[in-house]
């Protein structure tokens, strides 16, 4: 009697391919937003209201980046809990670490070591775009089309400071993308 491969590993290399996929669109996206934070608060009746709208549209953007980066640091750790079930001699009793995967699987514990810092670059992306959805919340309470006397300087700070926030998420998610696809490259 033939026996049969596992299917673990396919579905190991499944959660990372979603990995991958989710952490590329939400890198695309964070450059996208970048770029659109490039200009500078004008203060004049007519500006406030488009700014106003041009906030809301980046919130719910960013809300968005922030679901696929969350997405991403999930479905990479799914991969490794599939890893450790599966390649455990029990499915109820998985292994206590990537490490005790068998040589039989060297590439699967070779990608999920590729895994833990895409993993870490992917979370510490989606805490910066959450940080900058909070700031953005600020900002869209705090734009009114009477305007605030100072209020055009300090949205320009904030703009700022966001701007350099998404900068810093999305070279982490082009990280975490990279060591993903390096991760992808050992179970092919």
């Amino acid at each position: 009697m033939a026996t049969v491969a596992a299917p673990w590993p396919m579905l190991v290399r499944s959660r990372v391919v979603e990995a991958q996929v989710r952490c590329d669109w939400a890198r695309r996206t964070l450059a996208v937003v970048v770029t659109g934070l490039g200009l500078p608060v004008v203060a004049d009746e007519h500006a406030w209201a488009a700014w106003r709208v041009r906030v809301r549209h980046l919130y719910q953007v960013l809300i968005g980046t922030i679901t696929d980066l969350a997405y991403t640091a999930n479905m990479m750790r799914a991969a490794e809990l599939l890893a450790l079930r599966g390649a455990a001699p029990s499915p109820t009793a998985p292994l206590p670490s990537v490490d005790d995967i068998p040589d039989a699987h060297a590439s699967v514990r070779g990608a999920l070591g590729w895994l833990r810092p895409a993993r870490a670059y992917a979370k510490n992306a989606h805490d910066a775009v959450h940080r900058c959805v909070e700031r953005l919340d600020t900002i869209y309470t705090l734009v009114h089309p009477l305007g605030l006397p100072g209020l055009a300087n300090f949205l320009n700070h904030e703009r700022v400071a966001i701007h350099d926030l998404l900068v810093a998420a999305q070279v982490r998610a082009e990280v975490s993308a990279a060591f993903a696809h390096a991760a992808l490259a050992h179970l092919d």
